[in-house]
């Protein structure tokens, strides 16, 4: 949805962002603390106890793989919802 009603150029306009910085870096460190919060108490404790029973192997690396797309979806979405919510403008 992002990418058919936004241009990839948006993301560098530097005016809108240097406006908005204050916000921006408010809505980084709350998701970088959110991502921590999630992070802990799932992948931390579901993939120790995978590498207490079944060491290194396909089943921990299956894990760790998905956790890391998941990761990588969630920041993607907060990223976009940051777009919306914060750096909204007038076209």
């Amino acid at each position: 949805m992002f990418a058919k009603r936004e241009r990839v150029s948006d993301a560098y306009n530097l005016k809108m962002l240097f406006k908005n910085a204050g916000d921006l870096i408010a809505g980084i460190i709350f998701f970088i603390l959110l991502i921590i919060i999630i992070n802990i108490p799932t992948t931390g404790f579901i993939g120790y106890m995978l590498f207490i029973l079944f060491g290194f192997g396909p089943v921990l690396n299956f894990f760790l793989a998905i956790a890391i797309v998941f990761n990588i979806a969630l920041t993607g979405h907060y990223m976009a919802q940051l777009h919306y919510d914060i750096l909204q403008y007038d076209k």
